[in-house]
């Protein structure tokens, strides 16, 4: 759920927040965990404040406002005992802990804007003002905006707390997510028509369920994030000198504007600031990094994360993925709705779970059955609740509106809500993914997701096979099905059937023609006839059809909503997606009236 406070808006909380006065007198206490920052000056020179380290600086190395090289960032080493400095060249200079890992050559016009750091300071990434990013390090590539026109330059950035992803803010309030970094909402979809002022930071929340985003007037934007206050909301009238960055600090975050304002809004204390002191060029801050989040050991305090990483397990079509686990005493009425926190009796994980169907629509009926937690013990849990799109659904509930529909060629996300007593060891549990009665996968919480334990084979050739059978959808009906012919392929889309000489040709072109399936799939084309119905007006459906695959379901690729009158036949082809080489096949068709029946299908081995 998306939550949008602009800073004009809402009640503002009171902060500690100055833009004027004199910085007291730096202590010499620096580290992860501590309470400082430092301000860097378009000349290089840096200033430290609280308990932030001097680790030195670029000052009387020829730089000023008015230098061919502008710098324009100053970021923290994870560890707090060091921080580096970017130019708009790219090039990038380490001081205390922060290693100098390199720094990208730039094409002519393409200009380096933000920078972020992999958690455990071994790598960082340069963005550019083009969304392009260049990885140094131990920093992996997970996707930019090279190519892309964009409404606005890219202005900041953010590492997600895994360093397996991140954000990139454009000017105008645009937000583009790679890796496992979530995407909650951007200034363009709230916001009709030109802003005001350009946005210049974007911050994380701490538990990165969310963010804030600031504009150049200190207004505040935050998506799936409490509001904890905004610069109109503490200063009368417009600001001497623009915000020009926003970093995450304590509970909150804190900015600082280009005459040296400092304004705080957490729970940290305000060190100081260069306000007042006819300064006109600060162009950043950067902030003592605060704790590591708790691990997942039990015992941690509340809330704390339980899912060490993104992970995603296949059944059937779907791909499910978790993105997130969090353990906390929270209401499910509070949680990600934007509400102010209310702590509750009882002690709930919330899994952020999405399903992505990449060729299908299907409609899962069961939710709750389908999406239970296995604990280390061999309990099973089922949700108590779940969240879709914002509002509430009963997990026992067919669909009906309230059921999961996981669109063709589309992925839809839920929070699943598990009630759990205190003390349960998650060491060891799973989310269980699976129509009650047949084969389930697993997707442990923690550790190594295990391998598709389906069979694989190296090649294959594309082929025509035959089969015919007769068979009653049940004792009860008058539907006969009739299988006229099983055609199997790597390309998805063809009429296979007597143009042996041309399969070939076509499937040896790049991407080949029409859908190509996967390494690992074929795709199985069925000619089936429907026929015998004395039912007034029978429909079939695609959802009435299901490959049987060593006991989990497949549902076809191709759509089919077709009336047949009584005594009609019908023909109608559908098309599954399969792994090569399965074991035990069998077509599973369905009766208007809700029987079923399977059809037992033997394929041919994968040999040329």
């Amino acid at each position: 759920m998306i939550v949008i406070v602009l800073a004009v808006l809402g009640s503002v909380v009171p902060a500690p927040a100055v833009s004027a006065g004199v910085a007291p007198e730096a202590v010499t206490e620096s580290g992860s965990g501590s309470s400082g920052y430092w301000l860097l000056r378009a000349d290089g020179r840096v200033h430290q404040f609280g308990s932030a380290t001097f680790f030195g600086d670029l000052s009387g190395q020829g730089f000023s406002v008015n230098s061919a090289t502008k710098l324009v960032k100053i970021l923290a080493a994870p560890d707090g005992d060091g921080y580096w400095v970017l130019d708009e060249s790219g090039r990038v200079r380490g001081f205390g802990s922060a290693e100098d890992l390199g720094s990208p050559a730039l094409p002519s016009g393409v200009k380096a804007t933000t920078m972020a750091a992999t958690p455990d300071g071994g790598g960082y990434w340069v963005f550019t003002n083009l969304g392009t990013v260049h990885p140094r390090g131990n920093a992996q590539f997970y996707g930019d905006m090279g190519g892309i026109s964009l409404d606005g330059p890219v202005v900041d950035s953010a590492a997600t707390p895994t360093g397996r992803g991140y954000y990139l803010l454009g000017s105008d309030g645009g937000i583009f997510s790679f890796g496992d970094a979530e995407f909650h909402g951007s200034v363009p979809g709230v916001v009709k028509g030109p802003l005001n002022q350009p946005v210049v930071g974007i911050v994380p929340t701490p538990g990165n369920d969310g963010y804030w985003l600031v504009a150049a007037d200190g207004g505040v934007f935050a998506f799936d994030a409490p509001f904890v206050g905004s610069v109109p909301g503490v200063v009368s009238g417009p600001l001497d000198r623009p915000v020009n960055g926003m970093i995450s600090h304590g509970d909150g975050y804190l900015m600082v504007a280009s005459d040296g304002g400092v304004f705080n809004f957490s729970d940290k204390p305000f060190a100081g600031s260069l306000g007042g002191q006819g300064v006109t060029d600060v162009i950043g801050v950067a902030a003592i990094p605060g704790p590591a989040e708790s691990s997942d050991s039990q015992g941690g305090p509340l809330p704390r994360s339980v899912v060490d990483a993104p992970r995603s397990v296949v059944y059937g079509n779907l791909d499910f993925k978790i993105t997130k686990g969090i353990l906390t005493r929270e209401s499910t009425d509070t949680y990600s709705s934007g509400k102010a926190p209310e702590p509750g009796d009882t002690t709930h994980l919330f899994l952020h779970v999405t399903a992505v169907n990449e060729l299908l629509s299907i409609d899962l009926r069961y939710p709750a059955a389908m999406m239970t937690l296995r604990l280390a013990n061999g309990e099973t849990l089922k949700p108590v609740d779940g969240r879709l799109e914002g509002s509430f659904f009963s997990p026992g509930s067919r669909s009906g509106g309230r059921g999961w529909l996981v669109r063709k060629g589309s992925s839809s996300s839920r929070i699943l809500s598990y009630e759990i007593a205190d003390g349960t060891d998650l060491n060891g549990a799973a989310l269980v993914v699976g129509e009650p009665g047949l084969r389930a996968a697993e997707l442990p919480l923690v550790g190594s997701v295990p391998v598709d334990p389906l069979p694989v084979a190296a090649d294959f050739a594309p082929r025509v096979v035959m089969a015919s059978a007769n068979l009653a959808a049940g004792p009860s009906t008058d539907v006969r099905y009739e299988i006229l012919s099983v055609e199997v392929d790597i390309d998805h889309g063809h009429d296979l059937t007597g143009i042996a000489g041309s399969i070939k040709d076509r499937t040896d072109q790049p991407g080949g023609i029409g859908r190509r399936s996967a390494p690992s799939d074929v795709f199985v084309r069925v000619k089936v006839r429907a026929s015998g119905t004395s039912h007034p007006g029978a429909n079939f459906f695609d959802t009435m059809f299901r490959m049987m695959v060593d006991g989990v379901p497949r549902s076809s690729t191709t759509h089919l909503n077709k009336t047949l009158l009584p005594g009609q036949t019908g023909e109608f082809e559908l098309v599954f997606r399969i792994p090569r080489d399965p074991g035990n096949v069998a077509l599973r068709v369905g009766h208007p009236a809700g029987s079923t029946a399977d059809i037992q299908m033997t394929l041919p081995p994968n040999t040329p």
